[in-house]
């Protein structure tokens, strides 16, 4: 696998972080230091690349302020930047992504343009003074650029300037995963995103939870998510009774998967798990996304 045996979600760089979080030991810090450094400038988004290796760098520094991972942030944060190329022809800042045998610019939350957006959002306090607000400029530019508005509706496509990409309402691609990533934006009176993410709540609440199984990555779970992060945003109780109701429906799709399969589906990512952590965020906890927001 190459480097990728060290990515966040898919490699050790997760499990060291775990490790790292539950039994703090010196022992296992050059192991999760060069785990973390084995994908600066991987643009492959959160789950293979740079941005999920950032995100662990984030959570450390965070915990323990040791400068080691601030050193480590700002590394991930110059690889990123520096191939974070402008595009005449989609009119903003793109990162292109060698996935899957495809080279393309996606955008989504999980291997595009938003997946690396999140790490520079989290992380922004980490940030060169001197690029902080041009770095949130960009991200604001390529939102809009990027956004696809149809009868009150915003959603994103997999892949920028395709006309063929397809388009989908889930977390790891379309309007949930936008709201999910950008809900922790700073909001700026002049160039506000807030009316693209509520037109893009609208959308995912019209179109209805997706027919797959209720994870997070693309289920009901992490489009349900996005109603949570706009009542957080808004205070508007709307989005948290819309947030309810895809729960409801999730554990309705949960239990019929159940009796068809006669068991459980139990990864966080695209199992019950998930689900169960969005269902107690419904009830009263924080909108806090698995493996975004909370470790």
């Amino acid at each position: 696998m190459g480097h990728e045996q060290a990515a966040l979600l898919v490699g050790e760089t997760g499990i060291l972080l775990l490790q790292a979080i539950r039994t703090p030991s010196e022992e296992f810090t050059p192991r999760l230091q060069a785990a973390i450094a084995a994908t600066v400038g991987d643009t492959r988004g959160l789950v293979w690349g740079g941005a999920g290796a950032m995100l662990a760098a984030i959570v450390l520094h965070e915990r323990t302020g040791d400068p080691v991972w601030r050193a480590l942030v700002l590394e991930h944060f110059e690889g990123l930047w520096d191939r974070w190329a402008y595009d005449e022809n989609v009119g903003c800042r793109l990162w292109n992504q060698d996935l899957y045998g495809v080279s393309e610019r996606r955008l989504g939350a999980l291997h595009g343009f938003a997946a690396n957006a999140f790490p520079l959002i989290r992380g922004r306090d980490l940030l060169p003074p001197e690029r902080l607000d041009e770095t949130l400029r960009r991200v604001r530019q390529t939102v809009r650029a990027t956004a696809l508005s149809e009868a009150g509706g915003v959603n994103w496509p997999v892949a920028a300037g395709a006309t063929t990409s397809p388009l989908f309402v889930q977390h790891c691609n379309g309007a949930p995963g936008f709201i999910n990533i950008l809900s922790s934006l700073p909001d700026d009176a002049e160039a506000s995103l807030d009316p693209l993410l509520l037109q893009a709540g609208e959308l995912v609440w019209t179109a209805g939870p997706p027919v797959k199984f209720p994870s997070l990555c693309h289920g009901a779970a992490g489009s349900g998510y996005a109603f949570l992060k706009l009542y957080a945003r808004t205070g508007d109780s709307q989005w948290l009774e819309r947030a309810r109701r895809f729960a409801m429906h999730g554990v309705d799709q949960a239990e019929r998967a159940l009796a068809q399969y006669g068991q459980r589906k139990f990864s966080l990512w695209t199992g019950d798990l998930g689900l169960a952590i969005f269902l107690s965020d419904c009830i009263g906890g924080p909108a806090q996304f698995p493996m975004l927001d909370v470790f």
